[in-house]
């Protein structure tokens, strides 16, 4: 349910968070986004599902516009010849901070109770509001607020130039099959790979490494041949590959076969993140880079929350197999569109 809600929340406050960068900075963004994580799990403590609805919505606010803000405060302190591989370096955070939840929050419910996973989560949020209000004048620049824009100006900041339509048009099957990957695979490997639940764990778990290594990977390779478009095409290739295969013939991989492309999925579907910011910093006027962000995840996020929907309805009529063949073609359709927008100058 909560996850429901943050994309939900995170569709509206990522498309008008560009405003509130550009008038308020990136580092005071940052911290609102954290002061919403620790209301969020303020309400959760209290155990209602009134509050618990509340943590969501707050959790939704802190989720739409993170990382729209680094990207505008990355984009004017990085070169552009380094943006690629310096935005995958800040992706890695997401999935730095799901490994060690991963790893402390089970051990402190079992030691001190779920009440006091709340108070850590909420307590680290406060400490990066100290952190970011120190960074503040340092880093913040000078804050010119621009025109206001309504929503017609928003949605052409992605419309204008087709090369970031076809971003925004692609992101939604690509992050569909990252939130596919990291919420559905343990189901599709035991219940249609052949896998127990601690090789279907261990599974995920090289798709997880895959995916640390692919944000730097990928970085580091789009850096260096300063090509980040072509490097999210053989992204998207590879984790339509991936899907197609685990979805049409997994069973017959064997267990190092499964292991290996679990990896190389989680390489590509969960690798593409940092590039794809990077590339829309490129692409995006430098005045607008926030509100642009903004705009594009949107389409992103929808892809977020429709993904579970669609794998619920294909595993109900068919089977979770033909669900991320399915995932498959609609990455496909979306590595099309980004070679469709490749050339493309200024929308014509």
């Amino acid at each position: 349910m909560w996850v429901i809600e943050r994309f939900a929340v995170g569709i509206p406050a990522s498309l008008w968070g560009g405003s509130f960068i550009a008038r308020l900075g990136s580092l005071r963004i940052a911290s609102l986004c954290a002061a919403a994580i620790a209301a969020s799990m303020a309400l959760a403590s209290l155990g209602s599902s009134a509050a618990l609805l509340a943590a969501g919505l707050c959790l939704g606010l802190a989720f739409g516009p993170e990382t729209p803000a680094s990207a505008a405060l990355l984009a004017r302190l990085v070169t552009t010849e380094r943006r690629a591989f310096v935005f995958s370096v800040r992706q890695t955070g997401n999935q730095i901070g799901a490994v060690c939840g991963s790893l402390a929050l089970p051990a402190i419910a079992i030691w001190l109770g779920p009440a006091w996973c709340y108070a850590a989560v909420g307590a680290c949020a406060l400490l990066a509001i100290l952190l970011f209000e120190r960074l503040k004048p340092a880093y913040a620049g000078k804050v010119i607020p621009p025109p206001k824009l309504d929503l017609r100006a928003r949605l052409a900041l992605v419309t204008a130039d087709r090369r970031i339509a076809m971003l925004a048009l692609a992101s939604m099957p690509f992050s569909a099959m990252q939130v596919s990957l990291n919420t559905v695979f343990v189901m599709l490997g035991t219940r249609e790979l052949g896998l127990s639940h601690i090789e279907a764990g261990m599974a995920l778990a090289c798709a997880q490494a895959g995916g640390l290594i692919g944000r730097l990977g990928w970085g580091f390779v789009a850096m260096r041949l300063d090509a980040s478009r072509m490097v999210l095409i053989v992204i998207g290739l590879g984790m339509a590959f991936c899907a197609a295969l685990l979805g049409l013939d997994g069973v017959s991989l064997g267990r190092t076969g499964q292991f290996a492309v679990a990896a190389l999925f989680g390489l590509t579907a969960s690798g593409w993140n940092g590039v794809f910011i990077a590339e829309i910093a490129r692409l995006a006027p430098q005045d607008r880079i926030g509100e642009t962000t903004g705009a594009v995840l949107t389409a992103s996020y929808a892809g977020l929350l429709a993904a579970p929907a669609l794998i619920s309805i294909l595993d109900t009529t068919a089977s979770l197999g033909a669900a991320f063949f399915a995932m498959a073609c609609l990455a496909l359709c979306g590595t099309l569109a980004l070679i469709w927008g490749s050339h493309d100058k200024a929308g014509t």
